[in-house]
């Protein structure tokens, strides 16, 4: 969610953290909280524009296409990314469980994961076929499992991390294929946001914000437009 108060100032909820992004010449000064009515502003500023974030509860993480931040008591601070497989392509989206795990993706595809609030990077999986992720990167609960849903150009792929599973089309479907032909608008689609509620969670629904309109992915794992 973005609110766009001018041309330079804009508001964002991202999963749990509030960031305000000021941009003045080109030069981003930013802000988070956890209430988005006492919004911090940092002392510092970056040239880099913040594409996304999460709150795990311990750590605030902002990413930029090409870097990673960390904040905490009103501190901005570079994260080094030095995982043993390298980053191909740029940071995309980042997200964490309810364990507090943060998880990470690249735009060639690639999913990271960190337990130490992001000190470290594991390199999880990666979409096979060298699918571009241009989405969100979001964690929903269904029938009490927890999935990845790692946005793309042509809708989604998830990802079960509560079994460990592999990258897949959207499973709650029956295949890929009846997927794109049943829903054709959807599955041509940038996946943009994912939101789910504290009722999705318990009713096995969540809401898909996409570059033509809202869809959203009903308990019996099909979708409808909103």
């Amino acid at each position: 969610l973005v609110d766009e108060y001018n041309a330079n100032i804009d508001l964002f909820d991202a999963k749990g953290v509030y960031v305000l992004n000021k941009r003045v010449s080109g030069v981003n000064s930013l802000g988070t909280s956890t209430n988005p009515s006492i919004t911090i502003p940092f002392n510092e500023t970056i040239t880099e524009n913040i594409i996304d974030g999460a709150s795990n509860g311990a750590i605030n993480l902002l990413i930029s296409p090409n870097s990673l931040f960390g904040t905490a008591l009103g501190l901005l601070s570079h994260i080094t990314f030095n995982p043993v497989t390298a980053l191909s392509g740029t940071f995309r989206g980042i997200s964490y469980d309810s364990s507090g795990k943060y998880y990470l993706s690249s735009s060639s595809g690639q999913i990271y994961g960190s337990v130490d609030n992001g000190t470290s990077w594991v390199l999880i999986s990666q979409i096979s076929g060298n699918v571009p992720v241009s989405g969100s990167l979001d964690v929903v609960t269904l029938n009490s499992k927890e999935y990845l849903i790692i946005g793309t150009g042509n809708a989604y792929f998830e990802m079960n991390i509560t079994d460990s599973g592999s990258i897949v089309p959207p499973t709650e479907t029956i295949s890929i294929t009846d997927f794109s032909a049943t829903y054709p608008d959807l599955a041509n689609e940038l996946i943009f946001q994912v939101y789910q509620s504290a009722d999705g969670i318990t009713n096995n629904y969540f809401y898909l914000a996409t570059s033509k309109g809202l869809w959203k992915r009903l308990s019996d794992g099909t979708f409808q437009r909103q």
